[in-house]
């Protein structure tokens, strides 16, 4: 029993992580490399392609660095908590917003949509909780992190307006016309809060950890 205790709290974390690296890669693959086989990038506009590629590198990145000492700057905290925050967003904006309209039938669509909304999220918020307690949030760092969600609200309207694309019904002008600064403004107000939220968290298992 001892042994089996030694080894999971040596690599446990790693097994988690390749498990879950393991699932981000899947969903990935599975939604982009039709696409791209296809020379089709219109996929790549969706935030949930892009908070589940930020996933998958920054995981990534953590296996490959796990027994080094210098790692990236995009392991440290101010870029993990970024994703922490978009990839939370994800999980949050298709439980309330999207997924009264998403009923995917066929296999391949339900376990994209598992996997991308709800398995890689998850997973994701508690590897964050498990070991993101040993760096210091400063509370400036939600307003870093309103910088993606910000550029990416600013290309999708232009895109739309130039192409008539948008990625999400809450932000198409052609369908909610000047709506789309209230829920621009609301869904700014909700990075916002999370950020913080995970400031609070970390500030708060920072100092147990001490």
């Amino acid at each position: 029993m001892e042994k089996h205790n030694g080894f999971l709290q040596k690599y446990g974390l790693l097994i988690f992580r390749i498990i879950l690296c393991g699932l981000s890669w899947t969903a990935i693959l599975i939604m982009l490399l039709p696409s791209i086989l296809s020379l089709q990038f219109i996929l790549f506009c969706f935030y949930t392609v892009q908070t589940n590629l930020m996933v998958l590198i920054w995981i990534t990145l953590a296996i490959i660095y796990t027994r080094k000492d210098e790692k990236p700057f995009i392991l440290g905290p101010v870029v993990r908590g970024g994703i922490t925050v978009y990839i939370t967003i994800t999980f949050l904006v298709f439980v309330t917003l999207l997924q009264p309209f998403y009923f995917p039938t066929d296999p391949v669509g339900i376990t994209v949509n598992i996997l991308a909304h709800y398995v890689v999220p998850i997973f994701f918020i508690i590897d964050w909780i498990i070991t993101e307690r040993k760096k210091r949030y400063e509370k400036k760092y939600a307003l870093y992190w309103l910088s993606y969600p910000l550029f990416y609200l600013g290309y999708s309207l232009i895109q739309g307006l130039i192409t008539g694309f948008y990625p999400y019904y809450f932000i198409d002008l052609n369908a909610i016309g000047p709506f789309v600064i209230l829920f621009s403004m609301l869904l700014a107000l909700l990075f916002y809060i999370i950020g913080r939220l995970y400031i609070f968290l970390n500030l708060k298992l920072f100092e147990k950890s001490r």
